[in-house]
């Protein structure tokens, strides 16, 4: 008996039901378990376009079965669409209300996100555009984000723009909110407005703002560095915050190696627990190793510079191979073409008076006088030479024991 139209149909219809059971996506392990936890995170961001060096504010709160999850580690991942890297660029803890803020620095298109545990967010996207920032579209991008007006548009005039070695600069119009500074610089046809918030504000207030050492910034904060570190380079210098220091730490001068040694600065005072157990010693797994090279090159991947010195967790490591690094320049204390200056990296020899071959210390340069140089060091004692008691330190080191220097690329 031939089976008619209709009972075919039903056949296929009911066929391809099954096939389409045994074929569908089961559910990947993360979605699995964030559905177990119960663990939901919204994120936001303050605005999902950026115009280069200005950074971004993600915003976001964690809950759990509809409660908010508190006080709990939040990681913070990135994929840059033009050069395909991606990762985690930082780390946020939740308030007692399950939020949590960060600002960060992309460079190009991005797809940011968040996760606690197997939880994740969906993605933000914001994307890099050019043109002009005025204050007032600044003011309009950040909106509750930078708080309540608290001054009226300030300038500053020609005369004190020369006083600052700024003259170039046009116009410089800022004005105070309650959460943040907005300075606008005009410089010919091109309209820039930084942002300058939290403890890099307060540092940067104390010294005159705009008016003061400092001088104008020329980006926002970078945030998202080592230890929660913000950086932010200005025309007369750079401020430095971390979330374990009350207050931020500078560095004047005007070239981009007052980022490195405002980071350097931040450093001082820090004490290893115990003998050659530093937090630079663990850093570049060297625990029971002297820690002077380990330091340097921790404070310029602090400063998200990690491209200047390569992470060694020996001296003679670091010496070898900086040596074979064309961006890096070697030269001794006789050399007539290159002089130490600020930021220049010293190699002393304290095992044969300074006429050894081989260097046994190193420093990183603040101050050069006539016949010493006030360097800023890791592994070091604070009442003078090499005791037990080891830290980072300003010491004052004569020059003759300098066996050769070296500037990076800053």
């Amino acid at each position: 008996m031939i089976e008619s139209r209709p009972t075919i149909t039903r056949f296929l219809v009911a066929a391809f039901a099954a096939l389409t059971m045994i074929l569908a996506p089961v559910p990947v392990a993360s979605q699995t378990a964030a559905a177990a936890e119960g663990i939901e995170i919204d994120l936001d961001v303050s605005w999902h376009e950026f115009r280069h060096r200005e950074a971004v504010r993600l915003t976001g709160k964690v809950t759990k079965n509809g409660k908010a999850v508190k006080r709990t580690t939040v990681k913070l991942y990135r994929e840059d669409l033009k050069n395909g890297k991606s990762g985690r660029v930082a780390t946020a803890r939740t308030t007692s209300s399950g939020r949590f803020a960060i600002w960060l620095s992309p460079s190009n298109d991005t797809l940011y996100s968040a996760r606690v545990g197997s939880a994740r967010s969906d993605e933000i996207r914001v994307d890099r555009t050019v043109g002009e920032r005025t204050l007032d579209d600044r003011e309009r991008t950040l909106g509750s984000r930078i708080g309540a007006e608290k001054s009226k548009v300030k300038r500053l005039s020609k005369s004190s723009r020369r006083g600052l070695g700024i003259s170039s600069i046009d116009t410089i119009r800022y004005r105070e909110h309650t959460r943040g500074l907005l300075v606008e610089v005009t410089q010919g046809a091109r309209v820039r407005t930084w942002l300058v918030t939290g403890k890099i504000r307060t540092a940067y207030e104390k010294a005159g703002g705009p008016r003061g050492k400092y001088g104008v910034p020329l980006g926002d904060a970078r945030c998202g560095l080592m230890e929660g570190g913000c950086l932010q380079r200005f025309s007369g210098g750079a401020l430095y915050s971390k979330k374990s220091k009350s207050r931020a730490y500078g560095q004047t001068g005007n070239s981009r190696v007052s980022m490195v040694v405002a980071v350097a600065r931040s450093q001082v005072g820090y004490a290893e627990p115990s003998f050659r157990n530093s937090k630079y010693n663990r850093w570049t797994d060297s625990v029971n190793s002297p820690w002077c090279s380990a330091f340097q090159s921790w404070v310029v991947a602090a400063a998200g510079r990690s491209d200047l010195l390569p992470k060694r967790a020996r001296l003679w490591q670091l010496v070898r191979d900086i040596k074979k690094d064309d961006d890096v320049t070697i030269f001794k204390p006789s050399s007539r073409k290159h002089k130490p200056k600020l930021g220049t990296l010293a190699f002393y020899d304290y095992r044969y008076g300074g006429d050894g071959k081989d260097p046994s210390h190193m420093g990183l340069i603040l101050k050069v006088k006539k016949n010493t140089l006030v360097t800023l060091e890791g592994n070091t004692s604070k009442a003078g030479g090499f005791g037990n008691k080891r830290g980072v330190y300003i010491r004052e080191r004569p020059k003759s024991r300098v066996v050769f220097y070296a500037n990076p690329d800053y």
